[in-house]
């Protein structure tokens, strides 16, 4: 479930904070998702609820165009599947195509990332921790 910054529900109101900070004056949107949570929880839906705040989750930089139009597409075809009622899956993208995948299918078989991979390897020599320990390279 998908709910954006300044969403509010029908005949309800918009959640956000007021800054109080000098000079930004405005009101600072954010909190909905929490907010839905609470209100599926009394509703008495099951299953686990969580957020995710986009911004703390993506933390890599300023996006580029590439990333403003692969968002887009996702999210077209995300909406589309959203009009026919095709639930319970997830968008995809395979080549050339943006597809609609069953969760099942999704997590069936975990893609792990292996210590020997590309990304892996530069992020390490560029010094950034992963958290991992990379095999010591053998001396001659």
């Amino acid at each position: 479930m998908v709910v954006a910054e300044g969403a509010m529900p029908k005949d309800g109101k918009m959640v956000y904070e007021e800054s109080t900070e000098v000079g930004y004056e405005n009101l600072k949107l954010g909190g909905i998702a929490s907010a839905l949570i609470k209100q599926l929880k009394a509703a008495g839906f099951e299953p686990d609820l969580r957020e995710t705040v986009l911004g703390h989750l993506q933390r890599g930089g300023v996006p580029i165009a590439y990333d403003r139009v692969l968002a887009s597409q996702l999210g077209v075809k995300a909406f589309e599947m959203v009009l026919k009622e095709d639930f319970g899956k997830m968008v995809a993208y395979r080549h050339p195509y943006f597809v609609s995948v069953p969760l099942k299918e999704a997590v069936a078989q975990p893609n792990l990332v292996t210590l020997d991979n590309a990304l892996v390897k530069t992020a390490k020599g560029l010094g950034i921790s992963l958290g991992i320990e990379m095999p010591a390279k053998k001396s001659k």
